[in-house]
């Protein structure tokens, strides 16, 4: 939304949120999607990808689990999803570089042109 110039009200996230029209996962697997209140995914619409850029995470995002994730304490969860959607842990490259993305003195390079 911010590529297009967008800038969503507070009303506007919350009617989007009602209308399931916020992405919550990249994709869901058909045993999540089957039980899951919110099935939005991502999708072209909503791909930095699709506008020729790569998000990259400061810090590492991935769960690295193979718990299932009700079975994950609840302060894990917390700070994992702080993690992934801080703006501060956000960058863009274009998208020809995103192999490059998140190799360390890439991040370290970001980091410090903070």
């Amino acid at each position: 939304m911010a590529a297009a110039g967008e800038c969503p009200t507070l009303h506007d996230i919350k009617s989007m949120f009602a209308e399931d029209a916020i992405p919550v996962a990249m994709i869901q697997k058909a045993a999540e999607r089957a039980s899951a209140k919110q099935r939005c995914t991502l999708s072209r619409q909503f791909s930095v990808n699709h506008h020729g850029w790569k998000l990259a995470h400061i810090q590492q995002i991935g769960l690295n689990e193979r718990t299932a994730i009700s079975e994950l304490p609840m302060e894990r969860l917390v700070s994992h999803f702080r993690a992934l959607m801080s703006p501060s842990n956000m960058f863009v490259v274009p998208l020809a570089w995103a192999g490059m993305a998140e190799v360390e003195p890439v991040i370290q390079a970001i980091v410090a042109s903070n």
